[in-house]
């Protein structure tokens, strides 16, 4: 059994080329909860029977989990995005530009394999295999770049300048994280009056990556057109 998964989102909560006034709080938010939740089993079992027999039985599963990656290992990195562009803001209350990745994957991936083999002259085999790869890429930015918006020219600027509000809190945070869970059972048996030959493989991986980059700043934010 084999199981790819991607999820490549983009998440923006923006502000861009105005002028924001409110006699309360004025928050700016994007928030990402992309979760992939995968289970992967596979099961094989073989028989045989006769004077000579022989019994092969060989199990594999695996799973790709991917968030802000593709198929071939490459792809654009998820965005979770919270901004305030050449704004100017007035506020009465607080100024909230947050930008909060929760991104998860949770993987259970197991493989079994089992055999049994009767007779005067017996063989039984098996092998089991478990596989895992399961990447987080997001970017995650909240930031205030510029505190005056410019006109349709985009060079003359327009409006009041500046910001001013009781507080301003500008942040990012990423909880991302990975839980996975791999397994492989081979098991193997010969009855056999002459001879008898059992050979069991059981073998499991998992690869885990989060790669993410978190930016939280503010610039060009001086009052002055």
């Amino acid at each position: 059994a084999d199981v790819a998964n991607v999820i490549g989102t983009k998440v923006k909560a923006y502000a861009q080329d105005s002028v924001l006034d409110s006699g309360d709080d004025i928050t700016v938010e994007a928030t990402d909860t992309s979760t992939i939740d995968a289970t992967v089993a596979a099961l094989t079992v073989a028989a045989g029977v006769g004077a000579f027999a022989g019994a092969v039985a060989v199990g594999t599963s695996s799973a790709r989990n991917l968030i802000g990656w593709g198929l071939d290992g490459n792809g654009t990195a998820a965005e979770v995005l919270a901004y305030l562009e050449n704004v100017s803001a007035d506020a009465t209350g607080d100024l909230v530009v947050k930008a909060d990745a929760d991104s998860e994957i949770d993987a259970e991936v197991v493989a079994a394999a089992a055999a049994i083999a009767a007779g005067a002259v017996s063989v039984g085999a098996t092998g089991a295999g478990a596989t895992a790869q399961n990447r987080i890429r997001t970017h995650v930015k909240a930031y205030i770049d510029g505190d005056s918006p410019f006109g349709l020219d985009n060079v003359t600027p327009v409006g009041v300048h500046g910001i001013r509000a009781s507080s301003a809190d500008v942040y990012a945070k990423d909880d991302s994280d990975i839980t996975a869970l791999t397994g492989a059972v081979a098991l193997s048996g010969a009855i056999g009056a002459l001879g008898t030959v059992t050979i069991s493989i059981g073998l499991s991986k998992a690869t885990n990556e989060i790669s993410n980059e978190v930016y939280g700043y503010i610039k060009n934010a001086d009052g002055n057109p």
